[in-house]
């Protein structure tokens, strides 16, 4: 195999595994994203209820205080 055919081929070969490592961090990151949408939801919306003075649930820690 001659030394250009050899260089050429790793040349190639770094592109096509830092371009489809790119778009493979990406869809992963995409989908982290979707998974967790639900929670980061949920906690931001309890973070907005607890800033505004909402309820607060009672535990069992204030269950035990009551006693």
């Amino acid at each position: 195999m001659k030394s250009s055919t050899l260089k050429t081929y790793i040349a190639v070969h770094t592109w096509v595994g830092l371009v489809a490592g790119f778009a493979l961090f990406i869809a992963f990151y995409a989908g982290a994203i979707t998974v967790f949408t639900k929670r980061t939801a949920h906690a931001d919306q309890f973070r907005r209820r607890g800033a505004q003075g909402g309820q607060r649930r009672r535990g069992a820690r204030d269950d035990a205080a009551a006693i």
